[in-house]
């Protein structure tokens, strides 16, 4: 591997679900409103709980919550059953914990971040940036979650700009490699609306 980008990520379960400031946790004003919901959620196994639940999640996720459309809820969303998207978090995310292995990582890092992201803190991207050799931080100072959408500029510049820091072989061999900006915006729209809609 030549390089890795990291974004809005963190080093595993531990870290997301007790780092400052995550929903995931008191430290987050939203917290009892996500804690009731997710009680509802797992008591009363439908999608409307997890509608409820996730449309709170995005709408944090935002620095500029305009930029927010919950998921509308139906009538019938109270009797279809939950999806299992969320059951992959509980059973796999919180429980993976890569932290003792970070300093194994030998490839140039770049870690990108928002600075008011509730669901993988910057405190998460400090651990990775301070624990991984090599590796550098963005902050993007006026998003959550999605710098790619409140500082799409800011967000493509940057991550456009990290292969170019490095050296010429490098550069030619990612420009052969490396998807088209329009292919990753495709990409990443797809995944939003994906997880909006679940």
């Amino acid at each position: 591997m030549r390089s890795l980008i990291l974004t809005y990520t963190s080093s595993g379960g531990p870290a997301f679900l007790h780092a400052k400031g995550a929903i995931w946790n008191r430290s987050h004003p939203d917290f009892w409103q996500f804690a009731l919901l997710g009680m509802l959620h797992m008591i009363w196994r439908r999608r409307a709980p997890e509608i409820l639940m996730n449309n709170l999640i995005f709408r944090d996720s935002y620095v500029d919550r305009s930029r927010f459309t919950p998921r509308p809820i139906t009538l019938g969303d109270w009797l279809r059953p939950a999806r299992s998207r969320d059951a992959w978090g509980r059973q796999v995310a919180w429980r993976l914990d890569y932290r003792g292995r970070l300093a194994e990582i030998r490839a140039p890092t770049f870690v990108v971040a928002g600075r008011f992201d509730p669901q993988m803190p910057p405190n998460c991207s400090l651990e990775l940036v301070s624990a991984i050799p090599e590796a550098r931080l963005v902050m993007f100072e006026h998003s959550g979650h999605y710098p790619f959408v409140e500082e799409s500029d800011g967000f493509w510049s940057s991550v456009q700009q990290y292969p170019a820091e490095r050296t010429e072989t490098d550069r030619n061999i990612r420009q052969v490699d490396k998807p088209s900006r329009r292919a990753i915006a495709t990409l990443v729209d797809a995944r939003a609306k994906r997880n909006a809609r679940s």
